[in-house]
């Protein structure tokens, strides 16, 4: 058997490099090539009747075959033969692998693309690596694409959490609710106490009163929502509300079971508070009302982010922000409150409650809009 491989690859080396295999055995005895030659870089010597790379490893401690490689040309079938013959040993592995194991023996010239030419005709990898038929996006819902209603009108609600925060000697768990607007891209954050259906009512009551009514919710199939649905229209029913309020009651629209993908709108803007808040707490805890300022100002910075291209033309307007829809200005931040860390210490209790969460938001406000505009 390795009479008969040696005599394959000599054959090949031959008629792929017959000069080369004439200057190492001719009767002028010469040991190296010449400077025009193909392999002159690779130091090529006579190693049992083959070609294979010279070099400086002659005195390594490792096996003769990694030392002095045969050496092969690119364009041929038994090159060929020898890289499939690798791929399938490494079980149907990637370029690198195969090309190490290649090389462990074996030095063909061009390697990397000979390697590269190899696994793309491989009829299991092509198969097992085929990309997945990707469906076409559909439409956008109408109620995203009606720009001449008011903000909110049709809003996408979520819960997330939870947060700690400190109640006397102990930590207590809140939530946010979220209530996105589909069409503006606005955002309105609660803070719930519990996933339960009376915190998030709790939540949807202040929400409408201060954004106007709702006509359509869309959710997931979250139980405090679905629960939430009965109950609300239950509690409406019983305190009679004006026979108006009645005929633009809310139509709650909720998310097929596994369909989280029709939510994506209000889950990215979810991403981004978490982001907001890991940067302003920094792992610390607040309070209630500090947890309720946090939520606020991050409302504040979310609604300040641009929904149009941010043009480097100076002659351009400023982006429209969800802010320029609902206040008809982008920015509502505070100016910053200018005093020391160690004056938390000195102030009073009520004083550095106030000024603690303003002092992180700050902070915060700085990075984001650094990272948001550039």
């Amino acid at each position: 058997m390795e009479r008969a491989e040696k005599a394959i690859l000599q054959n090949v080396q031959q008629t792929a490099f017959p000069a080369e295999v004439h200057q190492l055995t001719g009767p002028s005895g010469s040991k190296h090539v010449r400077r025009s030659s193909p392999l002159f870089k690779l130091d090529p010597v006579l190693r049992n009747g083959l070609l294979c790379i010279g070099g400086r490893l002659s005195c390594a401690r490792i096996p003769l075959d990694a030392k002095h490689q045969i050496i092969l040309p690119k364009n041929n079938h038994v090159s060929s033969l020898i890289i499939n013959h690798y791929h399938t040993l490494s079980g149907h592995s990637g370029r690198q692998h195969v090309l190490s194991l290649l090389r462990q023996r074996y030095w063909v010239i061009k390697a990397n693309s000979a390697v590269r030419k190899i696994l793309t005709k491989c009829y299991r990898c092509r198969r097992r690596e085929a990309p997945f038929c990707e469906q076409k996006m559909a439409d956008l819902p109408e109620d995203r694409l009606v720009p001449d209603r008011p903000p909110f009108t049709t809003v996408g609600v979520d819960c997330f959490g939870p947060f700690h925060v400190r109640r006397a000697r102990s930590l207590v768990k809140r939530y946010g609710v979220i209530f996105t607007c589909t069409t503006i891209r606005a955002v309105h954050i609660e803070v719930a106490h519990s996933l339960d259906t009376d915190s998030f009512l709790l939540a949807l009551r202040p929400f409408i009163a201060r954004r106007g009514q709702v006509q359509e919710l869309r959710s997931d199939n979250g139980t405090n929502f679905t629960s939430g649905e009965r109950e609300s229209i239950q509690a409406w029913n019983n305190e009679k509300i004006h026979e108006e309020m009645l005929q633009r009651n809310i139509k709650w629209t909720f998310n097929p079971p596994y369909g989280s993908h029709h939510g994506g709108f209000w889950e990215r803007c979810i991403r981004s508070i978490r982001r907001i808040l890991r940067a302003l707490l920094l792992e610390q805890t607040t309070d209630d009302e500090g947890l309720t300022t946090l939520m606020c100002e991050v409302e504040s910075i979310l609604n300040s982010r641009p929904i149009t291209v941010v043009s480097e033309d100076s002659r351009d307007l400023e982006p429209l922000t969800p802010n320029h829809l609902l206040l008809l200005k982008s920015d509502t931040m505070m100016p910053p409150d200018v005093f020391q860390k160690k004056d938390l210490l000195s102030l009073g209790r009520v004083s550095a409650r106030t000024r603690r969460p303003i002092a992180t938001v700050d902070q915060g406000v700085y990075f984001f809009r650094r990272f948001l505009y550039r």
